[in-house]
Order: C-alpha cells, then structure tokens, then sequence
C-alpha cells in the first residue's frame, strides 16, 4: 500500500515536470494573458447552418482576450501563437475595445494544462507546472498578465514608482503575488475598496520596479514607455 501511494506522487511528480518542461515563455505569456479580467477560455456550441446542416450539435473551443485600445497586441498574441502552434488568431473591434480571438482546437488542449476551461475572471490560479517552470517561463506569465490587468503608477506624496494590478480575484492575486515572491520580488495584495471584492498586487521596492522594467517588461508598448518615463522622474533611469 505504501509503496503504491509512493508510485503514485513519483508519478505525480514526474508529471508536473514533464508540463513544466512543454511550457515555453510565448505559451507562458498566452496563460498569464488568459489570466485577465477580460479574458475567456471555453467550449461553445456552435450557431447557425452551413449548407443544411445545423453546426449547434458541434462544439468548438475558443480562446478570447480583450485589450481595450492596444490594437497592437494584437499582432503580438499573433505572433505567440503562431510560434507555439503554427496557428494565427484574429483582432476585432468588440464595441468601443479590441478584442483577439482564436479557435484551434490544438493551442486549447495544450494550454488547459495551465489554465481550465471552466475557470472565469473570479477562479483562476497559478498552476504547480508554472510555479515548477523555469525563470524566463514565469517572467512571461508575470508579463502577460501585467499586460491584461497591470499598469504603473507615480505617487507624488511618496516620490515612488509602483506597479499595481487590480482584479476581483483574491485567490489568483496571491498565487501570482508568490509567483513574484519566487523570483525575488516584493509583491504585497491588499483590498483595493473598503466596501467591495476587489484586490490588488502592488510592487513598491523601487530596486524591484526597476527590475521589472529591465527584465519582464510591458509587453505592452504604451505600458513599458510610461514606465520609462515614471523612472526617469524618479531618477531611477538616465
């Protein structure tokens, strides 16, 4: 008996390495991405007909990800998935926001080894694979979920530069506040409103700030130039 439970956690064990090993920085960003408030992951019926034939008795998977007014990421998400599967995704405008999405049925069951079809905005987490992956892998989803959910911010009262990330997830906020932690960060969550379920990750050691800036960066162009600028108010950067 004891020798079989043994088994199972090797097997256990081994298993997780095998997923950390399949996990590359460009599907690693595409999971931190997913990890968005406006990020959705899931199978759905097919509408409609096509030459007699009723497509709601199919279902198809799609991988869908807002970004507000950064058409450009876009073409990034593009390219990540193209690198990964081979496969590309489209951009549109979804009222007043772009929006990627992408239906390949291959990039979906590879990448809900890392992420659950039937998590939301409201379940998410990091996973044992990412945790176990190496450091270019977890800089990568720390950067696409900063790029989903993330933004840098100068305080004038304390002449500092942070980075925060808001979210209404506080199960998920701290997994990636530990996903930091194991990179060397200082990452604090905290409650964003008295009265209501939203939290947020606040990098504030300004040695870190700045780490982040050279290291895991803004996917982001917008994002990263004005961080740039905040540090060069700061005097942090020349």
């Amino acid at each position: 008996m004891f020798q079989s439970a043994a088994h199972q956690i090797d097997t256990f064990v081994l298993q997780l390495h095998l997923l950390s090993a399949n996990l590359t920085p460009e599907k690693g960003e595409l999971v931190g991405s997913l990890m968005g408030d406006k990020g959705t992951f899931k199978v759905q019926r097919r509408h409609g007909y096509y030459n007699g034939y009723d497509l709601s008795r199919y279902r198809r998977c799609t991988m869908s990800i807002c970004f507000g007014k950064d058409k450009s990421r876009g073409s990034r998400l593009s390219g990540l998935l193209m690198k990964s599967y081979g496969v590309h995704g489209s951009t549109y405008l979804d009222g007043r926001e772009w929006r990627f999405w992408c239906s390949s049925s291959r990039a979906f069951r590879d990448l809900s080894t890392y992420y659950r079809p039937d998590w939301s905005c409201r379940s998410w987490r990091v996973t044992a694979p990412i945790f176990r992956a190496n450091r270019a892998v977890k800089e990568a989803v720390i950067r696409g979920y900063f790029n989903a959910d993330g933004y840098p911010n100068f305080s004038v009262a304390r002449n500092e530069v942070a980075l925060k990330a808001t979210t209404v997830n506080c199960q998920g906020i701290n997994t990636m506040s530990r996903l930091l932690q194991s990179l060397g960060y200082q990452a604090h969550v905290y409650r964003r409103y008295k009265n209501r379920n939203v939290w947020e990750l606040c990098i504030a050691r300004q040695d870190d700030v700045l780490r982040f800036y050279e290291f895991i960066q803004f996917g982001i162009r917008r994002k990263q130039r004005k961080l740039r600028l905040m540090l060069e108010r700061k005097g942090l950067l020349t």
